[in-house]
């Protein structure tokens, strides 16, 4: 969950990827 909310949007990582997988690709 920190490394999507550190490199996207908090509010819409962890409401759409917790993962952080919009930040991966």
């Amino acid at each position: 969950m920190s490394e999507g909310a550190t490199m996207t949007d908090p509010a819409a990582d962890s409401a759409d990827r917790p993962s952080g997988a919009a930040a991966a690709p």
